[in-house]
């Protein structure tokens, strides 16, 4: 005696798509077994026919079968190079079958990728960084001490010459040795080890791989550096988010910068006293920007201001930078005089005093490009200003002052 799913599959004869609306309609109520003998029936009668095959890949993925799914979809490529949805299945099996560079290479050949299929590649190029580079960092093999020492001091001198991709590989080996090798005398160097590692991930315009690496240098800080090494894991944590930020992950910047921030003025620290939070102040401030958040971004960069002045002077060239953000929070917030005031301020700190003292002063000291572009800028924001104190900027006035604003002026992303 037959059962009625074998009744049904005979019922539909030789009609091939309605074996495929069979199977669609098995699918809609997660008979996913069902579903697939039917679209195998239709593929058994016709395989030349697209959708039986990319349905089928869809109903092997819904079950998590994801060999089967990657060959389906790859037999629906064979039939239809430029067919969306299999392209689409085959990179999600790839990315669950641990394939991170296949799925990537398949995403490059996708025209115009939607949300759906971006956010999945996006993914699988976390994966990809985080499992090739904490293989080759977390790989333990035995090494002498001297072994650790001399990759660590070629590493330095190495990154020094800016010879990046060479450091990597030394900084890699010394952390490979010294990782199993955690006690007093090895820990300082280690800590630099990765720190380093991630550095240099920094300067070839990889934060992907440069964030991987801070997150098990934090951990070891807090292992090893405990209360006396709050000040060091607040900075690591900004580099964290200076890292999210540049990949595009906003909300993670933000929550890594706010915990930074905790981590420095809890205990009722002297603010005044923790060098490091300007930076992070800064670099919140401008993912609140980002975000959209500007009253929070006024109230942050408020506060840089109230800190660097205590720290500093009026005129220093670090608060400078700090009356600009906060000009710029000014004008989205329609406080045009204030504006105006802050954009006075910082002009005549870069305009009247010695340029290589406010040089040496700046975030951007490294790079005084950097800061003649951004005197550039705010010269010309400010120029757009200054007829419109405490009234409504014309439309057209205002989106060219918000697209200037939206600059990344690259000051405060500096990694420490």
């Amino acid at each position: 005696m037959s059962s009625s799913s074998d009744n049904e599959e005979e019922s539909c004869g030789s009609d091939v798509e309605k074996i495929r609306q069979r199977g669609n309609g098995a699918f809609k109520k997660k008979l996913y077994k069902k579903a697939v003998r039917f679209y195998s029936a239709g593929i058994e009668i016709d395989d030349s026919i697209v959708a039986l095959w990319s349905n089928r890949a869809m109903t092997y993925a819904a079950q998590e079968l994801w060999s089967k799914s990657e060959a389906d979809a790859r037999r629906v490529l064979k039939l239809d190079p430029t067919h969306v949805k299999g392209r689409f299945h085959l990179i999600k099996a790839l990315i669950r079958l641990q394939r991170y560079e296949e799925a990537l290479y398949e995403g490059a050949r996708q025209d115009n990728p939607s949300q759906e299929l971006e956010d999945l590649l996006g993914d699988a190029a976390i994966m990809e960084a985080r499992m090739r580079v904490t293989k080759n960092t977390s790989n333990k093999f035995e090494g002498t001490e001297e072994q650790f020492t001399d990759l660590h001091k070629r590493g330095m001198e190495l990154m020094q010459k800016r010879q990046f991709l060479d450091a990597i590989e030394c900084f890699e080996g010394a952390i490979a040795i010294g990782v199993d090798k955690k006690n007093d005398k090895f820990v300082d160097n280690l800590l630099e080890c990765y720190s380093c590692l991630a550095r240099c991930f920094m300067h070839l315009g990889r934060p992907m791989e440069a964030g991987i690496i801070f997150q098990p240098l934090k951990s070891l800080q807090e292992r090893f550096l405990g209360e006396s090494g709050r000040s060091k894991v607040a900075i690591t944590m900004n580099n964290i988010g200076i890292c999210a930020k540049q990949c595009g992950q906003y909300e993670d910047a933000l929550r890594v910068l706010t915990e930074a921030w905790n981590i420095l003025t809890k205990s009722n620290y002297n603010e005044t006293c923790q060098p490091e939070l300007p930076s992070i102040l800064n670099n919140l401030g401008s993912i609140h920007m980002h975000l959209g958040n500007i009253e929070d971004a006024y109230k942050v960069y408020a506060h840089s201001t109230t800190v660097t002045t205590a720290m500093y002077h009026e005129e220093h060239g670090t608060v400078a930078i700090d009356y600009l953000s906060l000009a710029r929070c000014c004008v989205r917030l329609n406080k045009f005089s204030e504006a105006h005031n802050l954009y006075e301020k910082c002009l005549n700190v870069w305009t009247k005093r010695n340029w290589n003292e406010v040089l040496n002063e700046t975030p951007a000291g490294k790079h005084p490009d950097q800061l003649k572009k951004l005197v550039d800028q705010a010269k010309a924001e400010f120029e757009r200003l200054k007829t419109f104190k405490d009234t409504e900027l014309p439309k057209e006035s205002t989106t060219k002052i918000e697209e200037l604003d939206e600059r990344d002026s690259g000051l405060v992303a500096a990694v420490d």
